[in-house]
């Protein structure tokens, strides 16, 4: 790009050449060049907000309108990021008559840079530097986006965040508020409200103001079914759990699409101290033993996922019926004695490789993977689980069946089907079992397959831990 062409554009006078004789030369050889960031000539006039100029750009190479820099800018994003409402309005206005050629869905509102930052991300950064000086500005253009293209309000980052998400900011979310308070009224395509992405992120303090807004924001839900404080609930925010306790103490009413409650939630993502939380509340008795659509309970949906400790801690709540069956007569017991068995089957498949390999015998899978803590850790906490649950729903009921003289059918609680204690003949397998996981608990020891359970200041139930293995469907 020719320095004086450069000049020219940051300057806006459009009776400099090659501005001047835009309409009646051609000079896309011109047009076409960039500086060494990538930016072309619109990319220029745009940040310095001339508007004539950008719209007699755009009018005769509408081209440039969607071409990106080096970083992925358009011309849109330099905008907004100097606050320059008019010529953000102007190539709005231009990139509306440009027909799309190509199969792509990306509009210039949803173009994104190298960031992953569509042009209303951008808006929304400026709108936390601003001073109060410009702070109109930047939710003006914020407003103006959102107009042209609601839908661009759930368009994620590379950090994950959508605009929606970042509205919920603290320091974002007063001045939103007090500046265009219908920004807090919209909603992404999953349905979900501010409020929704607030407990998401477990921000108190949002959550609490947006509620002052608009309280039946608490219980609306998105595509998913979910509510707030199904979100809440998921990501282990139990300052957020509180908030929106102390809105609605009826917490067994809200049910997502396949009916699970919020324990059923917590149970499936294995936050074993939200579960504490939920079960210490009033109100909650009926969470404790709700089946889903699929006949789960959320002991079935922790033991499904591999959560122990979550398995545990619903054992010991005195509401607790743990041999209930779900629809495919299945009880949580059954569920862990399938995993150990499955990582009893991979114990010695690893350990007769391990053999072949000390005798010199060709192997391809010679190399046995090693487990992370975190894996370790999973298979520790359920092999402990199942001996617990072994000796209360096998062995100890066994033995007292056998001092009766007598088996009992299937029995039903109203709906709810139990699944009667072991016959006789079946405690030489169970014993067998249970020597199983202190072979597998006493080798894993010695071998130092168990270690300390925590790794890099995390917990076991921390985000980041892998699911076991499991054997039946999760619907």
């Amino acid at each position: 790009m020719e320095p004086a062409h450069f000049e020219a554009a940051i300057s806006g006078d459009v009776n400099k050449f090659p501005f001047c004789a835009i309409e009646r030369e051609d000079l896309s050889e011109i047009f076409n060049k960039v500086n060494p960031l990538g930016d072309s000539l619109l990319h220029l006039t745009s940040s310095y907000g001339n508007e004539e100029m950008t719209r007699l750009i755009a009018r005769n190479f509408p081209f440039l309108i969607t071409k990106q820099n080096y970083v992925g800018n358009t011309a849109l994003h330099l905008a907004v990021e100097a606050q320059k409402l008019n010529t953000v309005r102007a190539l709005i206005d231009f990139s509306k008559q440009i027909p799309n050629t190509s199969t792509s869905t990306d509009t210039l509102l949803t173009m994104k840079n190298a960031e992953g930052n569509t042009a209303l991300h951008e808006a929304l950064f400026a709108i936390l530097v601003a001073s109060k000086k410009n702070v109109d500005t930047s939710v003006e253009m914020a407003c103006c986006l959102v107009l042209n293209d609601p839908n661009v309000t759930c368009h994620q980052n590379n950090a994950g965040k959508s605009p929606l998400y970042m509205a919920v900011e603290p320091e974002m979310l007063r001045t939103i508020k007090e500046k265009k308070e219908d920004l807090l009224l919209l909603q992404d395509e999953e349905g979900n409200t501010p409020l929704h992405f607030a407990a998401l992120k477990g921000y108190k303090k949002g959550v609490r103001y947006l509620l002052e807004i608009k309280s039946n924001w608490a219980f609306e839900r998105n595509t998913n079914g979910f509510y707030p404080l199904h979100l809440a609930c998921e990501n282990g925010h139990v300052k957020v759990i509180k908030e929106l306790f102390r809105k609605w103490t009826n917490p067994a009413a809200l049910l997502c699409n396949n009916g699970q409650s919020i324990l059923h939630v917590v149970a499936k993502s294995g936050k074993d101290n939200v579960v504490r939380c939920i079960l210490s509340k009033k109100g909650t008795d009926m969470l404790v033993n709700k089946m889903d659509k699929n006949g789960n309970t959320p002991s079935h949906l922790a033991a499904l996922h591999g959560h122990s400790m979550v398995v545990i801690t619903l054992m010991c709540d005195k509401r607790s019926k743990m041999n209930l069956v779900n629809y495919k007569d299945i009880t949580t017991y059954d569920i862990l004695k399938s995993n150990i068995l499955k990582v009893w089957d991979l114990q010695i498949d690893v350990n007769d490789r391990n053999l072949k390999a000390a005798g010199n015998v060709e192997e391809n899978s010679a190399e046995v993977p090693v487990l992370k803590s975190s894996e370790k850790l999973k298979q520790f906490e359920m092999m402990m689980t199942y001996s617990m649950l072994y000796i209360c729903y096998e062995f100890f009921r066994s033995l007292w069946q056998i001092r009766h003289h007598g088996h009992h059918s299937p029995t039903k609680m109203s709906h709810i089907k139990i699944k009667p204690p072991s016959p006789k003949q079946d405690i030489n397998n169970t014993i067998n079992y249970l020597f199983v996981v202190a072979a597998l608990l006493v080798g894993a020891a010695f071998a130092g397959a168990v270690q300390v359970p925590f790794e890099g200041g995390k917990g076991p139930n921390d985000a980041s831990n892998a699911p076991a293995p499991i054997s039946v469907t999760d619907y």
